[in-house]
């Protein structure tokens, strides 16, 4: 019996709506996705293409990636939405090279500029700024047109590895033939790119980068924010000050974090409690992004006490994110705490593959490699940095067979690094041991490519 067609299309109407509130929701989104697929499952409906991918971006905005994945792959013939937002999904969990497969296997004829943005996006955010550049130069190349959001994510991966003044010059003038030169958030790339260019020449590029940030029409939060970071980054912190001096109050919270960071960054930890000390005076409250600086700062310099009264601080004012958390999991086992790190770590309501990296780098670190290696086995996802510290931590404490197992097991995986230098590790490894393990001459190719460890 051929199934009515109104009924078909009312059904369809009511997971489409109820699919709409998920995401808005956040915290009971998953729930009632979960509810939804299983209605589906139970009924034996065949939803259409637009619930299926509302489907799948609400597990993958919830990082819920195994249950997007089973989704995506039971789809017969997944469309562009389903893969650019399983693209956008495996980025934002650190899993680049599923989403260089999933982009892989979308055929050029039905690509467009949106999964190549997502691409971008995914090697900017994951610290692969040559690959971001490549993609772009693919894109480009297979005839596809750059948007004003592709030229301010290029930018943004380029500020990651750029060394040269010329090539942002090439860039800014890409962007402004395409008229995506008078956007903001371009603009905003392009002085963080001339900004990171001074650190490997001279101080001309920053005087560029300088230039741009005057020339932007209408600056936002992030505008000045840049300029700052890029003062900060090159040790000019009394352009940076001057400049912060110069915003609204309503924007200097943003900035205040920037400059601490910087403090913090370049190891002057008493200028960047002194900052705090002189934004907490001016009215101005720490936020989630404060507190991780301020931490880190303690954490480097061993000031465990403090560092406790910055935490009972954020706790007094329920001020609570995961970057504190994280923060403070590397605080304690810095100071050799760890069963107090392990109780944050515990009582962590989410965990992100930060939250768990932290606590594995802890472990591996101090040469608790019992704990490293439970807890890398409890793991249920993992990106390139978990194995590398493992496979680090296994060589640095005597456990270099153990390690190029594990180094062949990361490639069957489906791991292949290209930004992460596991040569150290892996070299002091295979020179522990015989060359007759396969692993070896596996991790002795693996040293012949040029690995970039971009910190």
């Amino acid at each position: 019996m051929q199934p009515n067609p109104e009924l078909v299309r009312a059904i369809a109407n009511s997971y489409a709506a109820h699919l709409r509130l998920c995401l808005p929701l956040r915290r009971t989104s998953l729930k009632l996705a979960r509810a939804i697929h299983a209605n589906i499952i139970t009924f034996g409906f065949q939803p259409r293409a637009h619930i299926l991918n509302r489907l799948i971006d609400v597990y993958c905005k919830s990082s819920e990636l195994r249950y997007a994945r089973q989704l995506f792959e039971e789809t017969s013939e997944p469309d562009k939405i389903a893969r650019t937002t399983m693209v956008s999904g495996y980025c934002a969990s650190g899993d680049i090279n599923l989403a260089r497969r999933v982009f892989e296997e979308t055929p050029v004829s039905t690509r467009d500029t949106i999964i190549y943005n997502a691409m971008i996006t995914g090697f900017t955010h994951n610290h692969d700024g040559c690959s971001a550049i490549n993609m772009f130069c693919t894109m480009k190349r297979e005839g596809f047109k750059p948007d004003n959001f592709t030229f301010a994510s290029v930018l943004a991966g380029l500020a990651l590895v750029v060394e040269d003044e010329r090539d942002c010059v090439q860039f800014h003038a890409a962007a402004l033939k395409s008229g995506a030169g008078y956007i903001t958030s371009v603009l905003n790339a392009l002085v963080s790119a001339y900004s990171k260019c001074a650190l490997s020449t001279s101080s001309s590029p920053l005087h560029s980068a300088r230039k741009v940030f005057d020339e932007i029409p209408e600056k936002d939060e992030r505008s000045w924010t840049t300029m700052i970071t890029g003062y900060v980054k090159n040790g000019c912190f009394d352009s940076g000050k001057e400049l912060l001096e110069g915003m609204d109050e309503n924007m200097k919270l943003v900035a205040y974090n920037a400059m601490i960071s910087g403090y913090v960054h370049r190891g002057m930890y008493q200028e960047a409690l002194e900052m705090v000390r002189k934004m907490v005076s001016s009215g101005i409250e720490l936020d989630e992004f404060t507190y991780p600086s301020v931490i880190r700062a303690c954490a480097t310099a061993g000031l465990l006490q403090l560092g406790k009264q910055v935490h009972g601080y954020a706790l007094r004012r329920e001020n609570f994110s995961f970057h504190l958390d994280n923060s403070l999991v590397s605080l304690y086992y810095k100071c050799g705490r760890f069963v107090e790190a392990r109780a944050i770590f515990d009582k962590m309501a989410a965990k992100d593959l930060v939250s768990w990296n932290a606590l594995l780098s802890g472990y591996v670190s101090s040469g608790h490699i019992g704990e490293a290696k439970l807890l890398f086995k409890e793991m249920k996802e993992k990106n390139i940095l978990t194995w590398m510290i493992m496979i680090s931590g296994l060589a640095d404490n005597g456990f270099g067979e153990e390690g190029l197992r594990l180094f062949s097991c990361m490639r069957k995986e489906g791991f292949e690094p290209c930004d992460y230098a596991f040569s150290g590790a892996i070299n002091d490894t295979v020179s522990e041991l015989e060359p007759t393990f396969e692993e070896s001459s596996q991790a002795r190719r693996f040293l012949n490519q040029n690995f970039i460890w971009l910190t």
